[in-house]
């Protein structure tokens, strides 16, 4: 019986530091809030690639063009190189526009948070990471 009480006391506490989460989400400001918005992918190995800005943070109203450049000779984007995941039609126009250059719109009509894989490759291993674009 002990073990229960714990558990649920457990659950309690988890269930209202996930509301405060999703209520800072609101308060952080946007980052790309234009016509379009460019993220840069640098890549230092497998476990070493960034996203400038991570997360990308879209202003409410706002339905940019959502472009990520990759920024490191060597390395290139693969076919599938930006893929947001589970968005739901949020976003539509994806386009490899180069090895260097991927795209896409974003209608930013539902607000929330949209994980999403960068696939990069330098010819002799693929590597992903997984940032985020939340919509405000």
């Amino acid at each position: 019986m002990k073990n229960k009480a714990h558990s649920f006391a457990f659950l309690v506490v988890g269930a209202s530091l996930s509301g405060l989460a999703c209520a800072a989400d609101k308060a952080v400001p946007a980052n790309c809030s234009g016509k379009s918005c460019t993220a840069t992918v640098t890549v230092a190995s497998c476990d070493k690639i960034q996203v400038t800005p991570d997360p990308i943070v879209v202003a409410k109203g706002a339905r940019p063009v959502m472009r990520w450049t990759l920024a490191t000779p060597g390395w290139s984007f693969t076919d599938n190189g930006i893929d947001i995941l589970k968005h739901g039609g949020e976003f539509d126009g994806k386009a490899k526009e180069s090895g260097t250059a991927f795209k896409w719109n974003n209608k930013n009509k539902l607000p929330g948070k949209y994980k999403y894989d960068v696939n990069v490759t330098d010819g002799k291993q693929a590597c992903r990471l997984d940032p985020t674009i939340v919509n405000q």
